[in-house]
C-alpha cells in the first residue's frame, strides 16, 4: 500500500519515519507493562540498525564484530537473501546488553499492536509499525550524509532504486517544510 492508501485504510495519517522530537517522546514515555517495554526496545534496536522485522530476530548480535570502535553485524537478509553489513548505532547498545544480545521473538501482528500502544502512550498520533523504524534509520543515514550505496547495503536492498525511495521521501518533506514557511509569510 502506498502512504495515501494506507492513510485512507487506517482512517488516520500513517507515519513513514519518526522525527527527533517523536523519537525523544518514544524513548522517554513511562511504560509499566513488560510487553510495551520490550516493543519499545525492539523498535529502538530497529531504528539503530535498519533491520526489517524478519531480520531483527535472525540477526546474529552475539557474532558481532568491533571494527574501528564500531559494533558491526553481518547476516543474510531473509527477504532478498542479500548479505548485509551494518553498524549498530549507540542507542541500541544498552538495550542489547540488557537482553544478552538476543532479541526475543514476537509475532509481527502482536509487535505492531504493542508499538501502537506505546505510540499512543507517548502522544504520537500517527500509526506506527515496525517498518517505521527502518524508515527512520534510512532517514537518519541520509540526513547525516551517508551515501545511498552504503544505505542500500546496510538495509540489504538488492537495488539502489528501492533505497532512492527514502531520498525522495526526504525531498518531499523538505519541500513541504519550505511551503509551510511560505504559507506562514503570506498570512
Amino acid at each position: 500500500l502506498g502512504n495515501d492508501a494506507l492513510e485512507e485504510f487506517l482512517g488516520r495519517k500513517a507515519e513513514t519515519n519518526m522525527s527527533g522530537y517523536k523519537i525523544k517522546k518514544w524513548k522517554e514515555v513511562e511504560l509499566t507493562n513488560t510487553y510495551q517495554l520490550r516493543a519499545r526496545d525492539r523498535f529502538i534496536v530497529q531504528m539503530c540498525t535498519g533491520f526489517a522485522y524478519a531480520d531483527l530476530f535472525r540477526a546474529n548480535f552475539k557474532g558481532r564484530m568491533e571494527i574501528d570502535g564500531q559494533i558491526c553485524v553481518t547476516k543474510q537478509r531473509k527477504k532478498s537473501k542479500k548479505q548485509y553489513f551494518t553498524v549498530v548505532l549507540q542507542d541500541a547498545l544498552p538495550i542489547l546488553d540488557k537482553w544478552g544480545w538476543e532479541i526475543p521473538m514476537i509475532s509481527g501482528q502482536k509487535y505492531n499492536e504493542y508499538l501502537q500502544e506505546v505510540a499512543e502512550l507517548a502522544g504520537i498520533e500517527k500509526h506506527i509499525t515496525s517498518h517505521v523504524a527502518r524508515h527512520t534509520y534510512a532517514t537518519w543515514c541520509l540526513t547525516n550524509d551517508i551515501p545511498l550505496e552504503v544505505i542500500r547495503d546496510t538495509l540489504g536492498h538488492t537495488s539502489i532504486k528501492t533505497t532512492e525511495i527514502y531520498a525522495k521521501m526526504i525531498n518531499k518533506k523538505v519541500i513541504g517544510a519550505f511551503n509551510n514557511i511560505k504559507k506562514k509569510k503570506k498570512k
